[in-house]
């Protein structure tokens, strides 16, 4: 077992998935730095400091990571296979990982990632790179499946208070387990990392000493598989579901709001994967329903999600008891939003819309129901 100085720099890797995998990533970094190869071996758990993107000079990267905190660590390295080399920042070298959070899970069977703790991963999953694909069993350990369509690879995260971390190419191959959790400073910090290959141990090294060199959040490492998001009371009064006639799926949206004539209506227009979107849904609350009501506006919560997604987009308005009426845009209605709402830009969610009565959209871009501005926009608008 050899002993070393391992100082290291995490950082949150703002990088599209499509566009570079893991290795590649790993290497950009690698290079910039003047790390070496044998270093892509390392696991670590990470920090969130600043987000990077790639496409730059190695000139560059390196100075905007020089102005980031860093890991001291103290750590002994151990393989079956070879013996790991040590590596310091005595010459202006350093080493860099990437890897993704341990994720906070709000609600577990569904594998949502907070956002207090990774806007980044959460925009992936609402763009669709990574899927929720069911529990899985992975040598006897219960865990969560998520797979990145960019990298064809699937990330297991464990269900209990260890992370589990592994990567699919084709077929299950490596498995990263950490272990032996210990207080640092306001953390839980695994001490013990091991990795194995079809079930042979190839890698496993341990920490002795871990020190940060500046103060860290703890919300940063937070692990809750038990976290709920905050819905209503099954018994809340603003429990109606509505189906709108499945006739208006494919119609235009000048249609659809001539069915509502008559009503006010705020629309939402979201989708079951869109992370951002059931933040907000997961907030609408008493006072919420009861501000609308105050004003006689109705909810219509408009999906778009694809019809492989069909039953998802059930469960989840059930799930979040979402008060009003609901309806899955098909493509003539996803087209006519489109032209409508959206016209030139991209068609972005989740976006609300306030329609009065004669069926006349008043906006088509009203503030997120969270921010301070909804409703004092909703208040000058329906003077």
């Amino acid at each position: 077992m050899r002993r070393s100085l391992l100082v290291g720099l995490f950082c949150i890797l703002c990088v599209d998935l499509c566009a570079q995998d893991t290795n590649s990533v790993i290497e950009g970094y690698l290079q910039a730095s003047g790390g070496k190869d044998s270093i892509s071996q390392l696991t670590t758990a990470v920090k969130k400091f600043k987000l990077f993107s790639f496409g730059q000079k190695d000139t560059a990267v390196t100075e905007e990571i020089e102005k980031i905190p860093y890991y001291k660590f103290t750590a002994s390295f151990v393989s079956e296979k070879k013996q790991y080399e040590s590596f310091s920042n005595d010459k202006g070298s350093s080493t860099h990982f990437f890897q993704i959070y341990p994720p906070v899970y709000s609600r577990p069977e569904k594998a949502e990632v907070s956002i207090a703790i990774s806007k980044k991963i959460q925009q992936l999953f609402s763009k669709g790179k990574f899927k929720y694909l069911g529990k899985a069993t992975v040598n006897d350990t219960s865990c969560f499946e998520v797979g990145s369509k960019s990298e064809n690879k699937t990330y297991y995260f464990s269900d209990r208070t260890h992370l589990l971390y592994a990567i699919k190419n084709e077929e299950l191959k490596n498995i990263t387990y950490y272990s032996d959790y210990r207080k640092v400073g306001a953390i839980l910090f695994p001490f013990s990392t091991e990795t194995r290959m079809n079930g042979s141990l190839i890698f496993k090294q341990w920490y002795e000493k871990v020190e940060f060199n500046t103060k860290v959040d703890p919300k940063i490492f937070e692990f809750d598989p038990d976290a709920l998001p905050p819905l209503r009371d099954a018994s809340s009064r603003f429990n109606r579901i509505e189906y709108v006639n499945s006739t208006f799926e494919n119609g235009t949206l000048h249609n659809l709001l001539k069915n509502f004539k008559g009503k006010r209506l705020m629309i939402d227009i979201w989708a079951s994967w869109c992370g951002p979107c059931k933040s907000e849904i997961s907030k609408y609350d008493e006072d919420f329903y009861s501000f609308l009501e105050k004003k006689k506006i109705e909810m219509l919560f408009i999906s778009v999600d694809k019809n492989d997604k069909a039953e998802q987009w059930k469960k989840d308005v059930n799930w979040f008891n979402a008060n009003g009426y609901h309806i899955r845009a098909g493509e003539k209605l996803n087209a006519s939003i489109q032209e409508d709402i959206y016209r030139e830009n991209t068609f972005l969610i989740p976006r609300y819309l306030l329609v009065d009565e004669t069926g006349k959209i008043i906006t088509d871009n009203l503030a997120r129901p969270s921010s301070v501005r909804f409703r004092m926009t909703i208040e000058s608008l329906l003077k």
